[in-house]
C-alpha cells in the first residue's frame, strides 16, 4: 500500500455491482447533505453489466472511477479504492447507504480529537429508523454467536456473555468504544491501512471488516462507535439477486475468519465444535432459502 496522503481529510471508496440507481443515490446524498470537511469519492466498479459507470460519471465527473474486467470481490477492490485515495482518513461505504447531514464531519472530527483511535462506525439506521446491530459490536465467539443467532440474546439483553457481539448491554444514544464496525460505513487512519496492507483479499465478501477490526485493534488502537452520525443502509438491497451465493460466501469466510485468528489458539474439541455449528447455520439458511423459492 502506498503510505503518503495528501491535505484531503477524508476519501470515500465505494465498491459498485450491478447496482446503479443505489449508487448514484448514494452518491448524490454525499454532495447534497451538510458537511465542512474536504473530501473525494473513488467508487471501484467490480464488472457491472449495467449502466453505472456510464450515468454516474455523466452525472459526478469529479468522482474517481477504478474499473475492473472481473468481479474481484469486496476487501480486493477496496484495496484497489485505498491505493487511489489521497485522504487522511479513508472510509469503506456501502453503495446502498444514504447519508445524513454532518455525518460524515462528525466522524472525522470524533477520530481527529484522539491519536489513540483507529477507527469510528455511525449510527447506522434501517429505512424505519431502527438501529442495525452489525454498527457497535464485539468480536464474535461462540458463546455470543450462539446467543445471537439463536436470538437469546434478545430474552437477556444485558447478558454479556450472550449479548456481546450486539452489545445490547450499552445504550445506542451515547458514543462508546466498540470491538468491531460495519464495513458498511466505517472511517480508518490510512496510515493503519498501509500498516496492514489493507483489507485481506482471502475474504470475497463478509467478516473483512470484523477481521479488519480485530487487526487494528491488535495494533494497539481504539474503536468507537459515533452515535450522532447517521446513516442509512438499505441492507442487502445490492445482494439480493445472488441470495444463494450470498450465504456461501457467508458460511466460507466465516470459516476463514476462524481458522485464521482462532484455530491455533484454540482446543481440538472447540474447533470441532465451531465447525460443526458453522456446518449447521449453512445447513439451515440453505434450508429455508429453498423454501421461500417454492
Amino acid at each position: 500500500m502506498v503510505n503518503n496522503y495528501g491535505m484531503l481529510e477524508l476519501s470515500i471508496i465505494i465498491v459498485n455491482y450491478n447496482a446503479e440507481d443505489l449508487l448514484l443515490n448514494c452518491i448524490k446524498s454525499i454532495y447534497e447533505c451538510e458537511n465542512s470537511i474536504t473530501f473525494e469519492i473513488i467508487v471501484i466498479d467490480n464488472n457491472s453489466k449495467d449502466n453505472s459507470r456510464k450515468s454516474i460519471c455523466a452525472k459526478f465527473s469529479q468522482i474517481k472511477w477504478i474499473q475492473n474486467d472481473t468481479n474481484l470481490g469486496f476487501a480486493a477492490a477496496n484495496n484497489q479504492g485505498i491505493e487511489a485515495s489521497q485522504g487522511k482518513y479513508c472510509m469503506l461505504l456501502n453503495n446502498d447507504t444514504l447519508i445524513s447531514d454532518y455525518a460524515l464531519e462528525r466522524l472525522v472530527k470524533f477520530i481527529d480529537n484522539d491519536e489513540t483511535i483507529g477507527a469510528v462506525g455511525p449510527r447506522i439506521l434501517n429505512t424505519d429508523g431502527s438501529l442495525q446491530l452489525s454498527c457497535r459490536r464485539g468480536l464474535p465467539n461462540l458463546m455470543n454467536s450462539v446467543g445471537y443467532f439463536s436470538k437469546i440474546y434478545k430474552v437477556f439483553p444485558n447478558n454479556k456473555a450472550l449479548g456481546s457481539y450486539t452489545m445490547s448491554y450499552i445504550s445506542d444514544s451515547i458514543s462508546h468504544q466498540v470491538e468491531a464496525l460495519s464495513g458498511a460505513a466505517m472511517v480508518i487512519r490510512k496510515e493503519i491501512l498501509c500498516k496492514l496492507n489493507g483489507l485481506d483479499e482471502n475474504f470475497f465478501m463478509h467478516f473483512e471488516d470484523i477481521d479488519l477490526c480485530l487487526r487494528i485493534g491488535n495494533l494497539g488502537y481504539k474503536l468507537f462507535y459515533v452515535h450522532n452520525s447517521k446513516i442509512v443502509h438499505l441492507k442487502g438491497q445490492s445482494s439480493k439477486l445472488r441470495s444463494k451465493k450470498v450465504i456461501e460466501d457467508y458460511n466460507a469466510s466465516l470459516k476463514y475468519y476462524y481458522k485464521k485468528n482462532y484455530e491455533k489458539k484454540k482446543s481440538f474439541l472447540s474447533n470441532i465444535l465451531v465447525y460443526i455449528f458453522i456446518w449447521l447455520r449453512k445447513i439451515l439458511s440453505i434450508t429455508v432459502y429453498n423454501i421461500k423459492q417454492l
